[in-house]
């Protein structure tokens, strides 16, 4: 699998390479400015049943939402009015933060 990711990453910087650098500086290879890290929606989390909008997770952790993991399947690029229901698994861009973790 490595050999796999490893080669997908080289073919990618051949033909984006400022795709490559931005995911570096997103995933702490560089500047250690943000990361990509999941937060999980729990059943006691003040967030279920929200729309993203309305859960203020932007605000609360200063992080985007760029994929929510429901079941089997990836939702990408959910819109605001994306109802969060527990066991939704949030992938973020950000700084991974307390704030965060309260929220989920």
């Amino acid at each position: 699998m490595p050999s796999v990711i490893g080669g997908r990453r080289l073919a990618k910087a051949a033909v984006d390479p400022l795709v490559i650098d931005f995911l570096d500086v997103v995933t702490g290879m560089k500047y250690g400015e943000a990361e990509i890290y999941e937060m999980k929606v729990t059943k006691n989390s003040e967030i279920v049943g929200k729309s993203i909008f309305e859960s203020g997770i932007r605000q609360k952790s200063n992080a985007i939402i760029l994929a929510i993991k429901r079941g089997e399947r990836f939702i990408m690029n959910p819109n605001p009015e994306t109802k969060l229901i527990e066991n939704d698994v949030l992938i973020m861009l950000g700084k991974r933060n307390s704030n965060a973790e309260e929220i989920g």
